[in-house]
């Protein structure tokens, strides 16, 4: 009997870890964690919600002058998962100003907004969504 209620008591506290893990968004693709394990591993995304849109050579090639890609998950995400994009953004947001220079958006939006005037860069097409979400 003291067996079944102490397997009782590890499955409980199994699940509500699992559980708790789930609410803080750990078991989520894009959180602080993975934003750090990311940046360690030079796989840095700036993760958008919406259509993933493609971009010819020149638009690929200033993001990686810039150090990253871009990631999209759609657009129905609950309130973690939105917390969660808020925090991986915000580390990431956090090293590029430290790779790129403070006002690193600025210039790479000048140089985007060249690219788009000198038609250098035209969207070619709208392509399927990347979920990385569970």
């Amino acid at each position: 009997m003291q067996y079944l209620n102490k397997i009782t008591l590890v499955g409980l506290a199994i699940v509500l870890m699992a559980i708790g893990m789930w609410k803080s968004g750990i078991l989520y693709r894009f959180n602080q964690i993975t934003a750090h394990y990311d940046i360690r591993h030079q796989s840095v995304k700036l993760v958008c919600t919406g259509y993933a849109l493609q971009y010819n050579e020149t638009y690929q090639i200033l993001n990686k002058k810039y150090g990253f890609s871009e990631a999209y998950v759609g657009y129905t995400l609950n309130e973690t998962q939105e917390r969660c994009l808020r925090q991986y953004n915000e580390v990431i947001e956090s090293y590029l100003i430290n790779r790129n220079g403070k006002n690193w958006r600025q210039e790479y939006e000048r140089e985007l907004e060249y690219y788009k005037q000198t038609k250098k860069l035209k969207l070619e097409q709208i392509v399927k969504l990347e979920f990385s979400f569970p």
